[in-house]
């Protein structure tokens, strides 16, 4: 079985991204699926590279590049950017492809552009497969044109992929309940539930203080402003410990309480470590596709609290909690204070049960399973 993966959130040579899509590969390999990278390279005039770091980053790739292990080949595209109602009216053209590789399917893990340069690519026997993500939803609430392009290219995709089953939920809807959608999640790497515990018991200030932990990137939709009013209010019945940077940092840590700690940027060690330490993750992010931060948190026993419509909301567990804004979130604290007195031991358990299902090979497997069904 061959897979060619179109994706463009693969990390470049001199710009870091996510390398989820390269775990991704890695673990199709190792279960003898022969895997094949595909980076969309956005053709524009070489004077807008300054627009975003990543467009600069773009600008210099040679036809193959190579991260870590993984070579990886391009494929040119036009997005008309300047002009959002035609903004990928060219996409679905690709340009200077390799097309010596003959893969049986062609996953795209965006549809802007990944999906419409992979239909482009399609000569008659291929199986096209994507998955949906937060940033395309975002996509065709900007525009009725994206809309469109939405539908249109859904219509003849053999598979669709949602990381969870509130995108799903959104796909359905705008596709009338198409039933070719699928909940296959994203994988968290097997650190989390390997790596022992050696987390002393913590003694807070006060007889029934929680310690609240939130890890992520400093930035305005994280909502991490939320959590430090929180905790203002209620600093004699909690601790926060705020791992991370970005560009909100120096705002955070004006606004909160002195005796919240900023650890800064943390290696993945010193995460669990973190994580072992504390009793409840809290991150009201907006947005997110999924968040892979969540299930790494419970992964270490956590329960945890995010915001409702986002992440993982429509998975089922009784670790999980949704709010819709701060006052909400000073609710599910106060409640989950409560429920940790008597109930701390069945949280955790609830939550590393959660969490099983993100293994790498239990999601890899539920990705090979689909690939097999349409062949």
């Amino acid at each position: 079985m061959k897979i060619l993966f179109i994706a463009k959130n693969i990390p470049l040579p001199s710009y870091s991204e996510n390398d989820i899509i390269l775990k991704l590969a890695a673990g199709l390999e190792e279960n003898q699926v022969d895997t094949q990278l595909l980076y969309p390279k956005e053709l524009f005039p070489s004077f807008l590279s300054f627009l975003s770091k990543r467009m600069k980053a773009s600008s210099s790739l040679n036809r193959e590049f190579c991260v870590g292990q993984h070579s990886i080949k391009t494929v040119e595209y036009i997005r008309v950017f300047l002009v959002p109602k035609f903004e990928w009216a060219l996409s679905m053209l690709p340009l200077k492809v390799d097309s010596s590789y003959r893969p049986d399917i062609i996953h795209a893990h965006f549809i802007f552009p990944d999906l419409m340069i992979a239909h482009g690519l399609k000569k008659e026997r291929e199986k096209i497969v994507v998955t949906v993500r937060q940033g395309d939803l975002n996509n065709i609430k900007s525009s009725f044109y994206n809309l469109n392009l939405f539908k249109k290219y859904l219509a003849k995709t053999d598979l669709i992929i949602a990381p969870s089953p509130r995108i799903k939920f959104e796909v359905e809807k705008l596709l009338e309940n198409r039933s070719t959608v699928q909940v296959i999640p994203n994988f968290i790497d097997d650190d989390f539930f390997t790596f022992p515990s050696i987390a002393k018991e913590i003694k807070h200030a006060g007889e029934d203080k929680i310690k609240l932990i939130c890890v992520a990137n400093l930035i305005e939709r994280k909502n991490i402003d939320w959590l430090i009013n929180a905790h203002r209010k209620r600093a004699n019945y909690f601790d926060l410990v705020i791992v991370g940077s970005g560009p909100e940092l120096n705002y955070l840590r004006t606004i909160a309480d002195k005796s919240v700690l900023f650890t800064g940027r943390l290696e993945r060690k010193a995460i669990i470590e973190k994580l072992d330490e504390s009793d409840v993750f809290v991150l009201p992010s907006d947005n997110e596709t999924f968040g892979l931060v969540y299930v790494e948190a419970m992964s270490r026993g956590k329960p945890i609290i995010g915001k409702r419509g986002t992440g993982l909301d429509g998975f089922c567990s009784e670790a999980l909690y949704f709010v819709d804004d701060e006052s909400d979130l000073l609710d599910a604290l106060h409640s989950l204070r409560i429920l940790l007195k008597d109930n701390k031991e069945q949280l955790n358990l609830a939550s590393k049960r959660f969490s099983e299902n993100f293994k790498t090979d239990v999601v890899i497997k539920k990705l090979v399973n689909e690939y097999k069904r349409l062949l």
